[in-house]
C-alpha cells in the first residue's frame, strides 16, 4: 500500500499544491517525535564515564550535507564546484570520528574487507541506483506521453 500510495500521494500533492509542499508532511512528524522525546527520555543525569555531546562532528556532517544540497540547486557551475569542495566537511567529520574515544560510526565503516563496510556501501549505492527509475521514468511519462504528476508517479511504481 505504501509503495503505491506514497508516490501517488506525492504526485497529487505536487499537481494540486506544489512539490515543495511534500516537505511539510514532516513538520507534524517532527513535532510528535519531539513531544515523545520530552516525555520518554529522562532528565539529564551525567554518569561518571560519559563524554561530551559530539556537536562538532554532527555539525560537520550537517554542514557537508547542506552544502551538497545547495550545490545541487545552484545554477552557476563554478559556485556548485566551490560548494562541493567545501562539502568535504563530511570527510572531516569521518576523520574526527575515527580519532574520537566514543565514535558515531562503526570502526570498519565503508571498508570493503568487512561485512559492515560492504553493507554500508550497499546502503549508499542502492538508493542511487533506484533514483534513476524514480526520477527519469516519471519524467519520461510526463514528457513523452503527457501524463500529469499524479498519474506518472502512480504508473512508475
Amino acid at each position: 500500500m505504501a509503495a503505491f500510495g506514497g508516490p501517488a500521494g506525492a504526485g497529487a500533492l505536487t499537481e494540486l499544491i506544489s512539490w515543495r509542499a511534500a516537505f511539510l508532511i514532516n513538520v507534524p512528524l517532527v513535532l510528535i517525535f519531539g513531544i515523545m522525546v520530552l516525555r520518554v527520555v529522562p532528565a539529564s543525569q551525567k554518569s561518571a564515564g560519559s563524554s561530551a555531546f559530539p556537536g562538532l562532528r554532527l555539525a560537520a556532517i550537517g554542514a557537508g550535507t547542506m552544502l551538497v544540497a545547495i550545490a545541487a540547486i545552484t545554477p552557476a557551475t563554478s559556485a556548485s564546484l566551490l560548494l562541493l569542495g567545501a562539502a568535504f566537511a563530511l570527510v572531516a567529520a569521518v576523520w574526527m570520528d575515527r580519532r574520537s574515544a566514543e565514535r558515531l560510526m562503526p570502526p570498519d565503516a565503508f571498508s570493503l574487507k568487512t561485512a559492515v563496510g560492504s553493507g554500508l556501501w550497499m546502503f549508499l549505492l542502492m538508493p542511487i541506483a533506484g533514483a534513476a527509475t524514480a526520477v527519469y521514468l516519471v519524467l519520461l511519462l510526463q514528457q513523452l506521453w503527457g501524463y500529469g504528476p499524479t498519474l506518472a508517479s502512480a504508473m512508475a511504481r
